[in-house]
């Protein structure tokens, strides 16, 4: 997540009050582009990354390199054992200023500048010496615009425009003026962020909420209600800045938002919103972003693992497809080695021949058959006999091999379902585990001191509705579980012929009504891998009718005296209680 000015602002005033003169007591980078400045009663986070361009106080730090990069160790040689004297920000743009001093050997006081440049790609740490003299920069850069390099006066990149608190001096006066200087056809959304400093996408678009205008509107359609709207807008953005408090909007399935004014267009999308202290609304929203970029990242490894194995099966399978119609030609070769025999008396037996015609004593039709010149009739026939015998073997192995095959990519589609669906890192290590149980990843070796942690399982989906639970296995191992959990009464659904979650009605001795079961047939089709589609038949039965063969893979099950319902798989989960 990155933050624009106006949130910057809000967090640089935080990081005065606290760090206040605060001594430095060592810089770390653990990874690329993650500075950690560890003051003596607090530590400094900041995130350069292209993704995550943020700054936060944190009470814990990631692990030290044990070789830190070059540049790590010059801002140590510089800046350890440092005071802070102030933070400051540039402008009220993304550009955020420490100045520090120290003593040097003989005791002169000497101060240097950390300039910390949050601007997605383009972000950087520069440090210079008091007359902003470049020592050196993470990244050196030069354009035609400036020079990021050591020996050059370090110049910000500054964007045009005015800061939130200068505007509250000027006034109405200046934004009309402004406005009839600007060109007519000027969208308004871009005069905005020309005029003023620090005003991101995301605050821009509540400005607009608020104006109950088009972004696109040029200058020329504005009338004075419009600009005096404008006027008290910012006016009030700036009162809310001063609250010193930043806003967290969260929604399922939606972006999270972090905004220091409230954003009512947030509220209007069904956003939830707590008020936070600047730098634990930071943390908290950066480590749901990084939890699920972690989480996203295993997923994709693990679906990674699962589609090669799914390709390698397939691969199989079509050979042994290929093998299979290889084998359908036995009957033809036995056939043929009897006809051969049979009419062996019309032929010279010491003459050795390369095409014969015969005739069918089943059809009466003429058979031309191609024999190996090499070797006699009654030799061809032999060998015709062996060939065809060996073919009915390899046809029963192949049809074995390809039930098993099948039955395998059945498998490892309903793995990988499973795996797509995770939301939690509980889930993930389900799935993870049942992988490793399966031969699909490299099993942890336990450790020297004893035997490996047992992990908490997660907990399988439960449904209230019209006074019955629902229950829906999220994987294989849970859909094993609650197999046998519930009373073999109780009435068991899955998607047909395709692979889904287990879903269970818990009827607790009730009779179960008929919409109630098409309920949970309705949640096996939204929970299986024909959820996107419409009409999907699910079958229905009671647990006692439900078989596990031996030696199946989890999950799998045979099932009996069954019904079947055809529904659209449920989209909407708001309208069934979580139990």
């Amino acid at each position: 997540m990155n933050v624009d000015g106006i949130t910057l602002r809000v967090l640089i005033n935080e990081f005065s009050s606290i760090l206040g003169s605060n001594f430095l007591k060592k810089v770390q980078m653990p990874t690329s582009g993650r500075f950690y400045f560890e003051f003596s009663h607090s530590i400094l986070f900041c995130s350069l990354l292209s993704s995550d361009c943020y700054c936060c106080l944190t009470e814990k730090k990631e692990a030290s390199p044990a070789h830190p990069e070059g540049f790590v160790m010059l801002l140590r040689k510089y800046l350890n054992g440092s005071r802070l004297q102030r933070v400051v920000q540039i402008g009220t743009d993304r550009i955020m200023s420490l100045e520090l001093t120290k003593r040097d050997e003989i005791g002169d006081v000497i101060t240097y500048k950390v300039f910390l440049e949050m601007m997605g790609r383009n972000s950087n740490l520069i440090i210079t010496d008091e007359s902003n003299l470049i020592i050196d920069v993470w990244k050196r850069t030069i354009t035609q615009t400036r020079s990021l390099i050591p020996g050059v006066t370090y110049e910000p990149y500054l964007a045009n425009g005015i800061s939130l608190s200068e505007y509250e001096d000027k006034g109405l006066d200046f934004l009309i003026a402004q406005i009839s200087m600007s060109e007519p056809n000027q969208k308004l959304s871009r005069f905005i962020q020309s005029q003023f400093q620090g005003i991101g996408r995301q605050n821009l678009e509540e400005i607009f909420y608020r104006l109950d205008l088009n972004k696109n509107i040029p200058l020329s359609d504005l009338n004075d209600d419009h600009i005096l709207a404008l006027h008290e807008i910012l006016i009030t953005i700036c009162n809310e800045l001063k609250e010193g408090s930043l806003y967290v909007y969260e929604s399922e399935g939606q972006k999270s938002l972090i905004s220091p004014m409230p954003l009512l267009y947030a509220l209007e999308m069904d956003y939830s919103v707590s008020k936070m202290e600047p730098s634990k609304a930071l943390e908290y929203i950066n480590g749901k972003v990084r939890l699920h970029s972690k989480l996203t990242e295993k997923k994709t490894k693990l679906l990674k693992t699962l589609d090669k194995e799914m390709k390698r099966a397939q691969s199989n399978i079509e050979n042994l497809e290929k093998d299979l119609k290889e084998s359908s030609k036995a009957d033809q070769l036995q056939k043929n080695a009897e006809l051969i025999m049979g009419n062996i008396y019309k032929f010279e037996t010491k003459k050795n021949y390369e095409i014969i015609d015969v005739t069918d004593w089943k059809t009466g039709k003429e058979i031309r058959i191609e024999l190996n010149k090499k070797y006699s009739l009654a030799i061809n026939a032999q060998r015709l006999f062996k060939r065809a015998s060996k073919l009915k073997r390899r046809e029963e192995f192949v049809q074995k091999r390809l039930k098993k095959l099948n039955r395998r990519v059945f498998y490892l589609e309903g793995v990988y379902d499973a795996l797509e669906n995770t939301q939690t890192n509980e889930e993930l290590e389900d799935v993870q585990g049942e992988m490793k149980e399966s031969g699909l990843l490299p099993k942890t070796q336990p450790t020297k001191k004893g035997k490996e942690k047992a992990k908490q399982e997660s907990s399988p989906r439960k449904f209230m509705y019209k006074g019955f639970e629902i229950i829906v296995g999220k994987n294989n191992k849970q859909n094993d579980r609650i197999c046998h959990q519930y009373s073999r009464e109780e009435y068991w659904f899955h998607a047909q012929k395709i692979p889904g979650s287990h879903v269970i009605i818990n009827s607790a001795g009730k009779e179960v009504p008929e919409d109630v079961k098409e309920m949970a047939a309705k949640l096996a089709a939204r929970f299986s891998k024909g959820r996107i589609s419409t009409k999907i038949p699910v079958d229905y039965t009671k647990l006692k009718y439900v078989k596990k063969p031996k030696g199946s893979p989890p999950g799998f099950r045979l099932y009996d005296n069954f019904k079947t319902f055809v529904v659209d798989p449920v989209r909407d989960l708001d309208q069934l209680e979580k139990s």
